[in-house]
């Protein structure tokens, strides 16, 4: 301890166990980044990071990355849909909504945004050969990113 205009100040020193708990969490992130990953690997042996399109589990998921791949990749936002006037555009899937006939995004427009840009200038630095691997391993590298921001504030 020691004193400097009236305040008393305690020096910390790092300890291993200091040491190791800001160390944890990236540790527990790169895990999750593993284990996310294998969502997407199909247990036939394909790769489905060379296939135009993945298979996602969720309604929301396909949704949000149907339209991330269309802002990546063409810049647009919608997507005509030639039969929602039967339905007098009434019926759409979840996640989606249809305006003056063509099918737009209602759920996490921000989300659609940041990733679309960020894609945007993978697939303008690597080729759109890889845009599904950046698309799969956007989400969890962001979460070791923000484990590793954290770690250092």
């Amino acid at each position: 301890m020691f004193q400097a205009s009236g305040f008393m100040f305690h020096v910390m020193r790092p300890t291993n166990k200091w040491q190791i708990s800001r160390f944890l969490p990236v540790v527990w992130g790169t895990f999750f980044f593993l284990l996310y990953l294998f969502l997407y690997w199909p247990s036939g042996g394909s790769n489905p990071l060379a296939d135009r399109f993945l298979i996602h589990n969720q309604p929301d998921e396909a949704a949000n990355y149907f339209f991330i791949r269309e802002f990546a990749l063409s810049g647009r936002w919608r997507f005509s849909e030639t039969l929602s006037d039967t339905a007098f555009n009434q019926l759409h899937p979840r996640s989606l909504t249809v305006v003056f006939g063509e099918l737009v995004p209602i759920g996490f427009p921000g989300l659609i945004v940041i990733y679309g840009e960020l894609l945007r200038l993978a697939v303008a630095v690597f080729g759109n050969q890889f845009f599904n691997l950046f698309a799969v391993i956007i989400t969890p590298l962001a979460a070791v990113s923000a484990a590793g921001f954290f770690m250092v504030f």
